[in-house]
């Protein structure tokens, strides 16, 4: 496996798919932020009011409530970078070479899946770093903040993105091994990490809109639904339980999406 792992790296280093994309990520915090300063900029001008009354926390908080969503920005190019990469060792014909060379299976696959992971954690790395210096230092946490919270607010953000990119990663390397296309490894993903969150939200508020007009209105546990809860998790005021179960299906999802990729790798003709 570290052969494959070594190889794919090498190749790697020289994408310049990897290193734009790479460049999009830390970037993007910086059009952020200039964007919201130039909001709350004229908030203030026409309100008369400090920028500090305007409730300037909420851009940090907003930002890092995002990072633990699979369709957020780091998911996206995560997901565009690793299955192009990827997908090109298929279409050049790499992997069978690897294969003829006697290596397992086993290690072909995990050796895949490592470095997507490398991939995506590197851009999760750089957007959070550049979020931190470029919002949450100049917006802050707000007054009266304390340090252990805000402490306790970023790592909460950057464990759930963590789980977040790697739940896109091994849904990108399933399709990979499973189908063996560049479209459907894209598409696939595209659908499982941006559609279907939308569709289970709009079929929340659908749902919750309904019983509203009913009466003995049943109680909902939102935070229960897959995928669904990562969107009710706010960092400016961090629920340990809803962690938990943001957790639990991203552990969930990262295990059975891990299975199916390598069972589908053993059994596929890659020869």
């Amino acid at each position: 496996m570290i052969s494959v792992i070594k190889e794919l790296l090498f190749r790697l280093k020289k994408s310049s798919l990897f290193w734009a994309l790479f460049g999009v990520c830390a970037g993007l915090p910086i059009i952020s932020s200039l964007l919201q300063w130039l909001i709350l900029d004229i908030a203030e001008l026409l309100s008369g009011l400090p920028m500090g009354s305007l409730g300037a926390e909420y851009v940090t908080y907003s930002a890092l409530s995002e990072i633990p969503q699979i369709s957020g920005d780091v998911g996206l190019f995560t997901l565009i970078c690793v299955s192009i990469f990827l997908c090109k060792e298929f279409t050049d014909g790499t992997i069978r070479n690897a294969i003829l060379s006697n290596k397992k299976r086993a290690s072909v696959f995990f050796g895949y899946l490592l470095v997507g992971a490398i991939v995506g954690l590197s851009y999760l790395a750089v957007y959070f770093i550049m979020t931190l210096l470029v919002i949450g230092i100049p917006y802050g946490f707000g007054a009266g903040v304390l340090a252990s919270e805000v402490i306790s607010t970023i790592l909460c953000s950057l464990f759930l993105g963590i789980l977040a990119t790697l739940f896109v990663v091994s849904c990108v390397v399933m399709f990979l091994f499973a189908t063996g296309k560049q479209s459907s490894t894209i598409v696939l993903p595209l659908l499982i990490t941006i559609l279907l969150p939308g569709l289970i939200a709009s079929l929340v508020e659908i749902t919750a809109t309904l019983l509203s007009l009913a009466q003995n209105t049943p109680v909902i546990y939102y935070e229960w639904i897959p995928l669904y809860n990562a969107t009710l998790f706010d960092a400016s005021a961090v629920d340990g339980g809803l962690v938990a179960k943001i957790l639990l299906y991203y552990v969930v999802f990262i295990a059975l999406f891990v299975f199916l990729g390598a069972l589908a790798c053993k059994k596929r003709d890659l020869k």
